[in-house]
């Protein structure tokens, strides 16, 4: 009797080798789980988001293959939103040009998980922007991208689900210093009466969103590590 032929080892990204080669050598292999490995890919290296960004948003990259990313990112989205979310707002500190290629890669999607975890990440940015003072017009451009009609509906709600929440608590722990103040220096109430648009004032919100939804996960998500500003150039 014929001994089984013994499972085949897992493909492993080799020494140097390319983001996109890898994936192309994971599609060849098995084009149907290439989404699985995408997340697998991005939930053990984190640091390879600025690389997918980079294919997912390249014309030159095949269709299909944007596909399997944008599925991976989703699945990456529900199993670790966390993580993703702190990879999406240093995508977005890490490059001005960065917050448009976030909203393409949502709009392309099409899914609202990953929607969801890009607006908390790119209100991360925003925040971690005006908490520290380092460009008020960087938080200002990420707040009008990410609530213009350009952005997907459920992208625009978290982000503005989480800025608002991050600005009530600025506004709770400065109370006693007079209070916080918003992305262009005003000092609004955490609840603004021109509604979530308002939530910066002076940033026109074009977004049509009328109320906060959506689950938070802002308060976990960190930025302690910076991604290339480069996003098509490999590790």
């Amino acid at each position: 009797m014929t001994a089984p032929a013994p499972a085949a080892a897992p493909l492993v990204r080799n020494e140097g080798e390319t983001v996109g080669d890898f994936l192309g050598r994971l599609q060849a292999a098995d084009p149907l789980t290439l989404s699985d490995k995408v997340a697998a890919l991005f939930v053990n290296d984190p640091t390879v988001f600025p690389y997918l960004a980079g294919l997912a948003t390249n014309p030159e990259t095949s269709q299909t293959l944007i596909v399997e990313i944008l599925k991976g990112m989703t699945v990456a989205a529900d199993r670790e939103p966390v993580k993703l979310a702190g990879s999406v707002s240093a995508f977005a500190l890490a490059d001005p040009a960065n917050t448009a290629t976030l909203i393409s890669m949502a709009r392309e999607a099409n899914a609202i998980p990953l929607d969801e975890v890009f607006g908390e990440g790119l209100a991360l940015a925003a925040s971690t922007l005006k908490t520290s003072g380092d460009n008020i017009l960087l938080a200002a451009s990420i707040q009008s991208q990410a609530t213009s009609r350009e952005a997907p509906v459920a992208l625009s709600e978290a982000f503005l689900d989480n800025l608002l929440l991050t600005a009530a608590g600025r506004q709770a722990g400065g109370a006693g210093a007079g209070g916080a103040a918003d992305i262009t220096g005003n000092n609004p109430s955490p609840l603004p009466t021109g509604g979530v648009g308002s939530a910066l004032n002076g940033v026109t919100q074009t977004a049509g969103v009328t109320a906060p939804s959506g689950v938070s996960y802002f308060s976990a998500a960190t930025t302690n590590f910076r991604t290339s500003t480069s996003p098509t150039e490999q590790p």
